[in-house]
């Protein structure tokens, strides 16, 4: 059996207006600051959502990278990433293709307070649903999922969909979404090019990646 622990892979894009992350940021500012005078419990809950994923997006900013981890087991997943936060890193994503994720997910959560663990390769509400139950703080598909969008923009999770063309891109930040995740590994070089200079009123940011374990 075996783990695999590797960098998420594309581009990002988050809209906050014109300008540009240094190279080594993974994921910029969401796409407005919450705002301090939102008064009234609808709001004030809305201001604690907003602030939670503004923190998580700043976690991951600070750490430079997504450590994504893939098992063929729930226990091997579970030690492998306890090796992971041990030696250092910060932000992991367990994909939900990981036999026992939401387990994983939970007992890392308990585990590892300080760290950002999210779900990856989230697909429906249902598993959304569930990672958020188990803790997760942040969600990341593939492809730009609409109903999850729909149901996790205005909460305290953040959601991190995935996208290829310039259209998509366009399309899941009209949706609402505070960041996007290009699928740069798919495309051409010339094509992610297009995808950065169709979208100049986005901030842009580059996502390293590479096998870390």
């Amino acid at each position: 059996m075996a783990a695999t622990i590797a960098g998420v892979g594309g581009a990002v894009l988050c809209g906050r207006g014109r300008g540009s992350c240094p190279a080594s940021c993974n994921y910029s500012l969401p796409r407005s600051s919450p705002s301090l005078s939102l008064q009234g419990g609808r709001d004030n809950n809305l201001h604690n959502h907003s602030l939670q994923q503004t923190l998580t997006l700043e976690a991951i900013q600070k750490s430079g990278v997504i450590a994504c981890l893939r098992a063929q087991s729930g226990e091997l997943a579970l030690e492998t990433a306890r090796k992971a936060l041990d030696e250092g890193i910060s932000v992991l994503e367990i994909t939900m293709t990981t036999p026992k994720a939401l387990e994983v997910i939970a007992e890392l959560v308990q585990g590892y307070p300080s760290a950002v663990i999210g779900a990856g390769t989230v697909l429906t509400s249902e598993d959304a649903k569930n990672a958020e139950l188990a803790g997760a703080r942040f969600l990341m598909s593939p492809v730009t999922v609409k109903d999850i969008l729909d149901s996790f923009k205005d909460g305290p999770i953040l959601y991190i969909p995935g996208a290829m063309t310039p259209t998509e891109v366009l399309n899941a930040h009209a949706f609402g979404a505070k960041i996007v995740k290009i699928q740069w590994s798919y495309i051409s070089a010339w094509e992610l090019q297009q995808s950065f200079y169709l979208t100049p009123y986005l901030t842009k940011a580059r996502c390293p990646s590479g096998t870390l374990v």
